[in-house]
């Protein structure tokens, strides 16, 4: 019985780690604010002000990016650093993903690095606008 209590407890205890962990993931927060509203398609060419973000287990660094789009596939990426200018990304991805960088919902799928680093893309200028609300009638006491 004791051994029952311990692991349910150990269960519980990961399981609101791993919600705590989530709600300070910069990757998660994004995903589930397009996941909610959804986004509008990437068009080819150049975009700014993307986020790219570096994962590893439920640790996630985000960082200001601008990417090339080439036929709804991210072809480049480039970090943006402190001073305002830009660096090339050139880390080598896992099972050749260099050119298979596609874009869904306004997120790039994930692309594994050859040290175990997921990498995403995020269009953040292209998360539609929030769904409009219902007014609330006015209660009938105060009429």
């Amino acid at each position: 019985m004791k051994k029952l209590i311990l692991k349910l407890a150990l269960v519980l205890m990961a399981i609101s780690l791993n919600t705590v962990a989530q709600d300070d993931n910069c990757y998660f927060k994004y995903q589930k604010k397009f996941d909610d509203r959804g986004a509008l398609e990437v068009e080819n060419g150049w975009h700014s002000d993307i986020v790219v973000t570096f994962r590893r287990g439920l640790y996630a660094e985000c960082y200001t990016a601008k990417v090339e789009v080439k036929e709804g596939v991210v072809s480049q990426i480039h970090i943006r650093n402190s001073d305002g200018s830009y660096e090339r990304y050139n880390k080598k991805f896992k099972n050749n993903m260099d050119q298979n960088i596609t874009i869904i919902n306004g997120i790039s799928r994930a692309a594994v690095t050859v040290d175990d680093e997921i990498v995403n893309v995020i269009f953040i200028k292209h998360i539609k606008p929030p769904k409009k609300k219902f007014e609330s009638a006015p209660s009938a006491d105060d009429l």
